[in-house]
């Protein structure tokens, strides 16, 4: 589930940068920064990198109450906290500019739903996205984390993707009648 919501949210940037620097190449890719070596994990230069960093239990979801009558585990509500990096090696400039259009994207259409995003999964009703604010020292600790040199880049939160297996666990019968047991007092007690 996560990485078909993360592919259709990276291919709709990319649809979206190509139309904003008129070209055809694609500038948007999911992948991480480095392999476990510490090299590139992605082909090629002049990218924005959308990078899973974290991911945490959207925990307010937890109180809903069952309406079938079937058991089943609650979904797993996810929030994802992506790394969205600019890598333009030797051109700072076009990285900011990049970075500027991506936030933009993301400042124009912040909800994803199955109706306003093809592909999307029907089981995610709603996503949205956000900027994740970090603190200097909060930023350098997740760069060094990711074992890459810091560029220009947005941390960002995609709200409420849920994960579930729907499997039964017990069946539970329904009410379909209500039957009392109370008789009208009788007339003699009188």
């Amino acid at each position: 589930m996560i990485h078909q919501v993360l592919d259709i949210i990276v291919k709709e940037l990319n649809n979206f940068l190509k139309r904003s620097v008129r070209g055809n190449e694609d500038r948007a890719v999911l992948s991480a920064l480095v392999d476990m070596q510490g090299n590139p994990a992605f082909d090629g230069e002049n990218k924005m990198i959308c990078t899973l960093v974290s991911l945490e239990q959207e925990r307010v979801a937890l109180n809903s109450l069952p309406g079938r009558a079937v058991k089943k585990n609650a979904p797993i509500h996810l929030n994802l906290i992506l790394l969205f990096s600019a890598h333009f090696p030797g051109n700072y400039d076009e990285a900011l500019k990049f970075l500027s259009h991506t936030i933009g994207y993301f400042q124009g259409k912040q909800v994803f739903t199955p109706q306003n995003t093809p592909g999307l999964p029907n089981t995610i009703e709603r996503a949205v996205m956000e900027i994740f604010n970090m603190d200097l020292h909060s930023q350098s600790q997740l760069w060094g984390a990711v074992g890459a040199k810091m560029m220009p880049s947005a941390v960002m939160k995609l709200r409420m993707v849920s994960i579930t297996r729907d499997v039964i666990l017990e069946e539970v019968s329904e009410i379909t009648s209500i039957e009392t047991t109370s008789q009208p007092p009788s007339a003699s007690g009188q």
